[in-house]
């Protein structure tokens, strides 16, 4: 379906982020990594998509009943993300995510969501067999033990996908010197969220800050 290539990088005009069922109640199933952790990442993924303008697909299922809601930080970070309750397995077996898809004209998938081996690698596989390159964002993927997880990543790579981490998908993203105008909003995802390297972005910042300041003041 597409043109490029899984070695290509990705770029903001050519990718559309799907996140599967990230609910309450299933965060509380998972050991396979730090619930908070798990939320987190979740959110630091969709201030990427809200930072690049890239258009976001949104799933629940079961939420009345066992998924619970949404992660309500993703509500606040996408307000006006698509969010497509559902009752099958995978998206691709529900016509309306399936033209929501299909209706950006991207072929590039980053998709991510719990559980791994549930909902997330079939949905994942079912797209490289339509004909998908699909980016697995391997660290907002959650399943009710450790080994479900890893044998589940290890399923969706051996099929074709890509695994990436969230501050991957940003680094890719930020790259493309034609998006530089959002600059201060990648600063502060990677400041808010990113770690270690967050603390590293921000230590030059306020050296140089300092700097700016004592040379105004020198002025006065």
């Amino acid at each position: 379906m597409g043109n490029g290539s899984i070695r290509d990088r990705l770029t903001p005009y050519d990718c559309l982020v799907i996140m599967i069922d990230c609910q309450l109640q299933f965060a509380l199933t998972i050991p396979s990594m730090e619930r908070h952790r798990l939320i987190r990442n979740a959110v630091s993924l969709a201030k990427t998509a809200r930072t690049f303008s890239i258009p976001t697909v949104l799933t629940t299922i079961g939420e009345e009943a066992f998924g619970g809601p949404l992660f309500p930080k993703l509500h606040e970070v996408l307000p006006e993300g698509k969010l497509f309750p559902r009752l099958t397995m995978s998206i691709w077996d529900d016509d309306g995510i399936v033209k929501a898809i299909e209706t950006t004209g991207r072929n590039r998938l980053v998709m991510a969501g719990v559980w791994t081996d549930f909902c997330v690698v079939r949905s994942v596989t079912q797209a490289l067999e339509r004909g998908y390159e699909v980016f697995v964002v391997a660290d907002v993927c959650g399943d009710l033990s450790p080994q479900a997880d890893d044998d589940a990543t290890r399923r969706m790579i051996q099929a074709g996908a890509v695994p990436m981490t969230w501050l991957q998908v940003l680094l890719e993203l930020e790259y493309d010197p034609q998006h530089k105008h959002h600059n201060d909003l990648y600063v502060s995802v990677v400041k808010e969220h990113a770690g270690a390297y967050g603390l590293d972005i921000e230590y030059p910042l306020g050296s140089v800050n300092a700097r700016r300041g004592k040379k105004m003041t020198k002025r006065i």
